[in-house]
């Protein structure tokens, strides 16, 4: 493992369906639409893949695409990233009565300069950095699913 090689695993709880959850997730070009601060940009740039500008508390930005490597409606999906994150992304659903158990994992490397080069040094920052994104994202998810059920 590289000592800029990261990987998380979040668990989130969000009330809903899993089919209105699976869905949301899987429409990449609209996170910055519900993702807020986090997702400074998402959009479409050819077939599936997506390109993001994320922030969060550290005065950095990342710039990444995505695209979809695998899926199982609603269970599972799994993307490939590259850009200044490279790596794989996967997100587990699970249904358990009007809560949706969810599971991500991301494992990455990060190629930006500036993290790469820091984390040897910065990398306990660069977890709380990524833990902030997360949290923000759980509870954009669970009001993005709230507005698409009324």
């Amino acid at each position: 493992m590289a000592w800029h090689d990261y990987h998380f695993v979040t668990h989130w709880k969000i009330k809903g369906p899993i089919e209105l959850i699976f869905q949301i997730l899987k429409d990449g070009p609209n996170y910055a639409q519900w993702w807020k601060p986090a997702y400074q940009e998402s959009k479409a740039i050819e077939g599936q893949r997506v390109l993001s500008r994320i922030r969060a508390k550290l005065p950095y930005t990342l710039e990444f695409i995505t695209e979809p490597i695998r899926e199982d409606p609603p269970h599972e999906l799994e993307f490939r990233a590259s850009g200044e994150l490279v790596g794989t992304g996967l997100w587990k659903l699970h249904q358990n009565g009007p809560i949706v158990e969810m599971e991500f994992h991301w494992n990455v490397r990060a190629e930006k300069p500036l993290v790469r080069w820091l984390s040897p040094f910065l990398k306990p920052l660069f977890r709380w950095n990524h833990d902030w994104v997360m949290r923000t994202g759980e509870n954009d998810l669970q009001a993005e699913v709230n507005r698409n059920r009324c």
